[in-house]
């Protein structure tokens, strides 16, 4: 499990730090939607849908911010003032925990629009991180609703497909996989799995910006 790190935001021009937590995977999760934007089952959706699923994964995407930050603690309604600032926190974010791998961000940002933007932004704000010392770990007073088996009956049945292929690969439980740091998930999906999957199973690739795992 990660310790505490800082993900920069820019606010009006001026750079900001966050302190964000390695989120259980059930966390990180929520609200994925089960065929995300861009990906190859998207093709096959009606334009409805796929507005429905790229309103979706946008919602997920500044809610995952909003609970991965620590320090300051964020509402959803201070991510969304942040403007395109939560995107560029996203991508510092994902690339932390290993949902964004160095190539995922070179292809992000390559690409035109808020995500290009907010990757480039990002990556700016990495060489400027690099010389300076790290936070201290924020350990606030844990909430009531932190104390529960997170999320279970809200996975969408593309991701519980892949948290059930990646326990059989590691020979545990599912809920194993489903409280664990996403970071310590995603170690487990490159080492294991790198992409491929079995015959007969959903194959897991990483091609597509803010998607991490797709169809």
């Amino acid at each position: 499990m990660l310790d505490d790190f800082p993900v920069a935001v820019t606010l009006n021009g001026e750079r900001y730090m966050v302190i964000c937590r390695d989120l259980p995977t059930a966390v990180f999760f929520y609200g994925y939607p089960n065929v995300p934007p861009g990906t190859k089952c998207s093709e096959a959706q009606t334009a409805a849908e796929r507005m429905a699923e790229f309103v979706q994964i946008q919602t997920w995407m500044l809610s995952l911010l909003a609970r991965a930050a620590v320090d300051p603690i964020l509402t959803l309604e201070s991510v969304h003032r942040l403007g395109d600032g939560a995107l560029e926190g996203v991508c510092g974010y994902g690339h932390a925990v290993g949902w964004f791998t160095d190539e995922d961000l070179a292809r992000q940002a390559a690409q035109e629009g808020g995500i290009g933007a907010a990757t480039r932004a990002y990556q700016q704000s990495l060489g400027a991180l690099a010389e300076e010392v790290l936070p201290a770990p924020s350990r606030p007073v844990r909430l009531f609703r932190e104390q529960h088996m997170p999320y279970v009956r809200q996975v969408a049945p593309n991701i519980r497909d892949k948290i059930a292929l990646l326990a059989r690969r590691c020979h545990v439980r599912p809920s194993v996989i489903w409280l664990s740091p996403i970071s310590e998930t995603m170690v487990d999906y490159r080492i294991l799995l790198d992409g491929k999957a079995p015959t007969g199973a959903t194959e897991l690739t990483g091609d597509d910006a803010l998607i991490g795992w797709a169809d």
